[in-house]
């Protein structure tokens, strides 16, 4: 309230104190009162540089009580002055000026008691004057007087209220504008820069010429806490990583967070060789360190992909061509599973350029015609049959020629094409398995993106539907890091999948950091174990791996496939493992559908027995689940 009536009359009394200030220098110059020995104008002298004085007392001031000083100095001054003119030389006109006096008075007081306190005497001493002075007019003065007392005080409050309400109004206008401005600016949860501020800064660093380095921060294992602890944890282990990455980067720039569990940062001063590398291991360090939650702790990591002004291109870029640029980066980083950060380089700007050149294609291309499907057979060692076939897509653009498959299912994915080419590639393998017999199954692997979109997943399963295979012979691959974006919309896209008696596998098992935890709380059917285990058999250590993987599948009744067998001797340790189904280039490379017929005659023939030397597997030998 003191605020709003200090903005409200600081303006008025200042003036108020200037116009009297000018009125009185006038006065001391040019006003005089017929025999007055000089005290008229030194008087009014004294009030004009006294008020002088107030207009400085009240510069810059928000205290109501300086201002309702200065108002009761100048009021007291303007009726000392008024009743020295009158007693030195009496008229009757002058009367009215006491009358003029009450309006004034008005409306120069911060506070209403600043205009009682000047109007009272003024009243008082108009109602002496015309009574000593004015008999026969006296009552007629005396209504007169009143009706200027009335009339001051009612002008008093009527400014005095329509100031406030305006001020008011004001004071409430800029607080929703403030507010909108800080929602506008700022992400609500951690108080940092978002992502339209952030491009502000960054279109304004860019103008200025000043070289810096963008940086990409994306969190690893941001999302099974979530799952695990909540959205409530989720949200404080962010501010949190707001807080240490806005440490960090006090001295060199700034944090803003883009959304989700991502960061973008702004750098300054990484000029020696090797400071970007010690800046992002700073990052990941502290990003490391634990998160402590209401019941738990939480570890986390991050992948960083850098970009430096001026050295991505030939020309300077933009700031959304400079955050595309740290984007990829980024996905290069996680890639590489975040070992480190990732400067973007001139190869990333070719392979960058090309992407776009793939995606360009899918946009413009025929998909139908274009798109055909591969199958790799799954192998059964207890019988020596091919139980499977997975479907691998392919790409033959007119413009690009063969395209390999994870970079067109990556620029599919970046430019949301993928769930039209998940349907498509579907359809034409659903096709191909018609002819095959009816002991063997579909594998086929869906994207990311397919499970977090309700309407593909409802769209894949109608196309089950309408096709004769039955869906127990359908068996969909999903990777963990569809579970990653939002692991409760997988899981009900999941139970959609299931409940029409489709089998799901996860794939790449053993790769990830949080497998574990899904096969506790998603439908699988098979584990696929990844090649990369193959690659080390050659390792002790590799082998008992592999082993404790077959047993765990076995006693959890779940199928499993080792990936990436191209060698008798790979499948002969395998199957001391106790592994039951392998697939690779050993039993097969990937072939089109019209080869399959031939494939599963030729497998009737007597096979050849394996000579290669094994290596010895640790452990006892048990057959696979």
């Amino acid at each position: 309230m003191l605020q709003e009536t200090a903005e409200a009359f600081r303006p008025i009394v200042r003036s108020y104190l200037g116009v009297v200030a000018g009125y009185y220098c006038l006065n001391a110059l040019f006003y005089r009162v017929p025999g007055d020995p000089g005290w008229v104008p030194a008087a009014a002298a004294g009030t004009a540089l006294t008020c002088l004085g107030l207009f400085r007392f009240t510069r810059a001031t928000q205290s109501v009580s300086r201002l309702e000083i200065a108002g009761h100095v100048a009021n007291l001054l303007l009726f000392a002055n008024t009743l020295l003119d009158i007693s030195l030389g009496y008229e009757s006109l002058k009367l009215i000026y006491f009358a003029f006096l009450l309006p004034i008075f008005a409306i120069s007081g911060a506070r209403v008691r600043v205009i009682v306190v000047a109007a009272l005497p003024s009243i008082l001493t108009f109602g002496l004057l015309a009574w000593r002075h004015e008999t026969r007019q006296f009552a007629d003065l005396l209504w007169l007087g009143l009706t200027a007392l009335i009339a001051a005080l009612g002008m008093g409050w009527a400014i005095r209220l329509t100031l406030l309400r305006a001020v008011r109004a004001r004071i409430v206008s800029d607080h929703h504008r403030d507010e909108a401005r800080t929602l506008a600016n700022f992400d609500a949860l951690t108080g940092l820069p978002n992502r339209r501020s952030f491009f502000q800064s960054l279109n304004t660093l860019l103008a200025s010429g000043q070289p810096f380095d963008l940086a990409l921060v994306d969190l690893d294992g941001f999302k099974p806490v979530n799952d695990v602890y909540g959205h409530a944890a989720g949200d404080a282990v962010l501010v949190e990583v707001g807080r240490r990455l806005s440490e960090l980067c006090r001295d060199r720039g700034t944090v803003a967070r883009l959304g989700g569990d991502e960061f973008a940062l702004i750098v300054r001063g990484l000029t020696r060789e090797g400071d970007i590398a010690a800046f992002s291991q700073n990052i990941r360090s502290s990003l490391m360190s634990p998160f402590a939650l209401p019941s738990a702790q939480a570890s986390l990591s991050g992948s960083i992909g850098f970009v430096r002004h001026g050295e991505a291109g030939r020309a300077a870029p933009g700031a959304s061509a400079l955050l595309e640029r740290a984007d990829y980066a980024l996905y290069q980083a996680k890639a590489n599973r975040g070992a480190e950060a990732v400067v973007f380089d001139r190869c990333h700007e070719h392979n960058m350029h090309r992407l776009h050149r793939v995606e360009q294609a899918l946009r413009d291309g025929n998909l139908d015609q274009e798109l055909h499907v591969l199958f790799q057979p799954q192998f059964d060692l207890a019988t020596s049959r091919t139980v499977a076939f997975e479907a691998l897509a392919r790409w033959n653009s007119p413009y690009l020629g063969d395209v390999p498959p994870d970079v067109f299912i990556r620029a599919a994915e970046r430019c949301g094409m993928i769930n039209e080419l998940t349907l498509c590639l579907l359809g034409k393998a659903l096709r191909a398995a018609e002819a095959w017999p009816e002991n063997i199954r579909l594998a086929f692997n869906l994207s990311t993106r397919d499970l977090h979109s309700v309407q593909t997943v409802n769209r894949l399963c109608d196309a089950v539907r309408r096709s004769p295979i039955a869906p127990s012979r359908i068996e969909f691959e999903i990777t963990e890091t569809a579970m990653l974006g939002d692991l409760t919309q997988a899981q009900a896209a999941l139970a959609l999948i299931k409940a029409l008696g489709i089998r799901i596998a996860l794939d790449d098992f053993g790769t990830g950091y949080s497998t574990f935890n899904y096969l506790q709380t998603l439908p699988i059917d098979t584990l696929k174990i990844d090649r990369s285990f193959v690659a080390g058999l050659h390792k002790r250590q590799t082998r008992q791996i592999v082993k404790t993987l077959i047993d765990l599948c076995e006693n959890l009744d779940l199928d499993h496939v080792i990936e990436g067998v191209e060698t008798d001797q790979e499948r002969a340790i395998l199957k001391e493992a106790g592994a039951s189904c392998l697939q690779g280039y050993l039993f097969g490379k990937p072939m089109s559908e019209t080869a399959i017929a031939g494939y599963l005659a030729a497998e009737i023939a007597p096979k050849l027995q394996p000579s290669a030397q094994l290596l010895p597997f640790p452990g006892r030998t048990s057959k696979g689940g």
